[in-house]
């Protein structure tokens, strides 16, 4: 759902997306909750379906409104509530408020604790990576990698050197829609948590609405598709979006590894100045250069006693724990 907010003079100063998810007790892992007690009880709230209202994009990294620089803070926040109570008039289902992400130093977002009784609470880090303009080409950003991790990346290249990649049309994501799907699932089963189904019929309409922004590439081993990518070039930020892998080639390819070179190499020759590489596998993106940064997120039972289950949730929420490397030579860090 997109919103868009007018002055008095009904001109647009601002929008922001919402989102309705349903979420039940196959979306979460339980093996990850130490605590058998709230294990017990996280399992018998959620035989019922959680309906949870995303102020934001759930399948993308960042905030959820755009708004006039002019606009303080508090009125962005003010009318978005309002948004959200009209929401709760229409739809008695909603359970949960989620307003995403901010980073830590940002300050105005403790409104959301005290004037509107949200509680902050923080997953996984996502993984950015800024890109330096003296670069042209990917050789010149490992001319600045340790010895290590030059040669690393020089064997993922000769690894997977045997896959070819090519960008997909329209077309070609309709034909393997199929296969599409199931390597997209494969990722799925490899997440604690599932944040939600995403339907392969959205890739071929963002193929089709926004080809100049929305890109799809597909990693073939001797005509059999075994891996997909995908990306938004959002101004001069890339975003790296949805992946599938078969995990059963994965390793002998080094093929997701490849494809976080791809996305750095695409970033340089396309003159990006960053690359959101989202949440998860934290370890293996710090390899190419990415490094950690710190989302807060609020959410808000709508009832007293959607309070309890919430608390139970947040308490047992455990951002992963990885090892950050560091690939650049010092200098590059000073």
């Amino acid at each position: 759902m997109y919103v868009i907010y007018y002055d008095d003079k009904k001109k647009p100063i601002g929008k922001s997306i919402f989102q309705l998810l349903e979420y039940d007790s196959a979306t979460f892992n339980y093996d990850t909750i130490p605590c058998k007690v709230g294990n017990t009880l996280l399992r018998k709230f959620l035989n019922k379906k959680i309906t949870i209202l995303i102020a934001g994009n759930i399948f993308a990294t960042g905030k959820s409104f755009d708004f006039n620089k002019e606009i303080p803070m508090s009125t962005i926040f003010s009318v978005m509530n309002k948004v959200v109570n009209a929401l709760y008039k229409s739809n008695k289902t909603i359970n949960y408020t989620i307003f995403k992400e901010f980073i830590p130093s940002n300050k105005n977002a403790n409104l959301l604790v005290k004037k509107y009784k949200y509680i902050q609470f923080h997953i996984d880090d996502t993984m950015e990576m800024k890109l330096n303009t003296s670069w042209k080409k990917f050789e010149d950003l490992l001319k600045e990698f340790k010895t290590k991790y030059r040669s690393r990346s020089k064997q993922v290249v000769l690894k997977s050197s045997v896959l070819k990649v090519r960008e997909l049309t329209k077309e070609d994501v309709e034909e393997n829609a199929n296969k599409i799907e199931d390597l997209y699932q494969q990722v799925l089963k490899n997440s604690n948590f599932n944040i939600g189904v995403f339907n392969v019929e959205t890739f071929i309409r963002l193929k089709e609405k926004m080809p100049k922004y929305y890109f799809i590439y597909g990693y073939f081993l001797e005509n059999e598709l075994i891996g997909f990518r995908t990306l938004f070039k959002a101004g001069k930020v890339l975003e790296a979006s949805f992946i599938g892998i078969d995990y059963t080639k994965n390793l002998k390819y080094n093929l997701y590894q490849r494809m976080l070179i791809d996305y750095v190499e695409y970033g340089i020759a396309n003159k990006m100045e960053k690359i959101n590489f989202g949440r998860t596998a934290e370890t293996i993106k710090s390899c190419v250069g990415a490094e950690p940064v710190r989302m807060n997120l609020y959410v808000k039972a709508r009832k007293k006693t959607g309070k309890f289950l919430l608390k139970l949730i947040i308490n047992n929420i455990r951002p992963t724990e990885f090892s950050l490397r560091r690939p650049f030579k010092k200098i590059h860090y000073k």
